[in-house]
């Protein structure tokens, strides 16, 4: 037996999978929101990255530009973040106006619509993790 050759008893060298998103298949905006943080959170950026509207993914010219925006201010405080919680899912025909236009940015195909093409909107609290930046003490909105 060779001393440096594997054996079948040595543990693989490969770093172990991502835990999978929370949703397999999501059917609403929040279970595609809560898969998006889980990519944040668990720094799966390709995934997250698909997760972006159309709008968004050329907004940011691509992976790579995104991958960069994530790791500086304010954005970093998403990555690895400690928890997020999606607090308010908006949808056509509630009472709160949100005057949305298209002087606004907000467009069809921003993945977040419901079956009449109405957008619907998310608000999300996310707290860093403790190693963040200056220990960032607050909760912040997204």
């Amino acid at each position: 037996d060779d001393a440096n050759s594997p054996s079948s008893s040595s543990s693989s060298s490969s770093p172990p999978s991502p835990p999978p998103p929370p949703f397999h298949n999501p059917s609403t905006p929040e279970e595609a929101v809560q898969n998006q943080l889980h990519y944040y959170q668990t720094y799966q950026l390709n995934q997250a990255f698909q997760c972006c509207s159309p709008s968004n993914r050329e907004a940011t010219r691509g992976i790579d530009e995104f991958e960069r925006l994530l790791k500086e201010p304010p954005y970093d405080l998403i990555l690895g973040h400690q928890r997020a919680d999606v607090l308010l899912e908006v949808v056509p025909g509630d009472t709160i106006d949100l005057s949305l236009n298209e002087d606004d940015g907000v467009e069809s195909e921003s993945g977040m619509l419901d079956d009449h093409g109405n957008v619907v909107c998310c608000l999300v609290c996310i707290r860093p993790n403790g190693k963040a930046r200056k220990k960032y003490p607050v909760w912040f909105w997204w």
